[in-house]
């Protein structure tokens, strides 16, 4: 609507136009992966999409800012996206923090954050012992490479 309205110099109006295309294709990324990696509990995925935050805040902000013509609405939408924005990226904190389970106790050993999982180093890394606490009582002890419990995957 603005470019039928307000003159623009040439160039500029497909220039902005090309812009909102990529941010709204850099949003459905940053979205999927954040819904990924919540849904999924992996860090990576959560991570990734705190990356992409930075440049849609970037470019949140070129349309506040920088923009050849900013109207009021844009103002206000703009405002609000990044508000939510800013909650998305604490939320990712917390989720990292939350879905990095893996801790290190006082004698050294990695151990989980829930209660019911242990992780036992020995000195061979491949031959990490994962120890879990079943309802019935038993302990069960699984060979498991240790990259795949420090990495979430």
């Amino acid at each position: 609507m603005e470019g039928l309205i307000l003159p623009y110099a040439s160039g500029i109006l497909a220039a902005e136009i090309i812009l909102l295309f990529l941010l709204l294709g850099l949003e459905v990324l940053r979205i999927f992966f954040g819904r990924k990696g919540n849904l999924t509990e992996r860090v990576i995925s959560v991570v990734v999409s705190l990356v992409l935050t930075i440049p849609s805040v970037f470019g949140s902000i070129y349309i506040l800012i920088w923009q050849t013509y900013v109207l009021r609405a844009e103002v206000i939408l703009v405002a609000i996206e990044l508000t939510f924005l800013a909650l998305e990226l604490i939320f990712a904190i917390v989720s990292i923090i939350t879905f990095a389970r893996i801790i290190v106790n006082n004698t050294g050993d990695l151990m989980s954050m829930r209660p019911d999982v242990y992780l036992t180093l020995s000195s061979n890394p491949v031959d990490s012992t994962l120890r879990c606490k079943h309802p019935s009582g038993g302990i069960e002890y699984r060979n498991i490479p240790s990259v795949t419990i420090l990495l979430g995957i």
